[in-house]
């Protein structure tokens, strides 16, 4: 059976360098020449519905003129950005795009050009991209026998609840995820995907595994979500 590990964008400012724990770039449109692919990504979801029946691909060719370093941002090779685009991940360099490229995707991604410049607005040599992958369908998620919870252990309120359907967990507020179970209709030969519910990436045990073995900064295991079970597919 794959495994996935949950992971999250670094916040540590010994590593990231800024303060804000948020981001360390911020994408500028009104820099660009031609924003008519910037407008695409931010109105892409547009309608966004939780239940989406079908997964959408960007058939644009796009490119991200102008995302500017913060005054005391480090280059790391997973990077934050600001403004979030819904479906953007993170921005990597060329030394991450080297790894990534070669695992699963899946053909509802694209990794999109960038160009980076410092906060003196200085272009900085190299290769950026924007990973976009569309998020994987709720119909892959067995809600029933996925582990919820609210409140907290800590305020002695925590209470497991569970949902039949996506419909049931839209409605409950303050929810949080501790176990995520896939069904057979998840795609089990991704090696990256995000969900619906909750805000974590998941990345395969190979993909991490290589990316530990390079070294490369800007991306950390996060216990948030314990576990991730993905069904055996008959």
């Amino acid at each position: 059976m794959k495994r996935y590990i949950p992971i999250t964008l670094e916040s540590e400012p010994s590593i990231i360098g800024v303060n804000n724990g948020i981001y360390q770039c911020e994408i500028k449109p009104n820099k660009f020449k031609n924003k008519d692919g910037f407008l695409h990504l931010e109105r892409f979801y547009d309608g966004y519905r939780f239940d989406a029946a079908n997964n959408r691909k960007i058939e644009e060719s796009i490119e991200i003129e102008f995302c500017q370093l913060l005054k005391k941002a480090y280059l790391t090779n997973f990077m934050s950005y600001s403004p979030n685009l819904f479906g953007c991940h993170f921005i990597i360099d060329e030394r991450a795009y080297n790894i990534l490229h070669r695992f699963e995707f899946g053909k509802f991604s694209k990794f999109i050009p960038l160009k980076l410049y410092d906060n003196k607005g200085q272009y900085v040599n190299g290769k950026y991209y924007l990973l976009f992958q569309d998020l994987i369908l709720n119909s892959c998620v067995d809600f029933k026998n996925s582990l919820f919870y609210t409140g907290h252990k800590v305020t002695a309120d925590r209470k497991n609840v569970s949902f039949n359907n996506p419909k049931e967990y839209q409605n409950e507020l303050f929810v949080n995820t501790e176990q995520i179970i896939l069904n057979e209709k998840f795609n089990n030969n991704l090696d990256f995907f995000t969900p619906r519910i909750g805000t974590r990436f998941f990345i395969s045990e190979n993909l991490m595994a290589e990316i530990e073995r390079n070294g490369l900064t800007g991306l950390s295991r996060t216990k948030q979500i314990k576990e991730i079970t993905v069904a055996n597919k008959t």
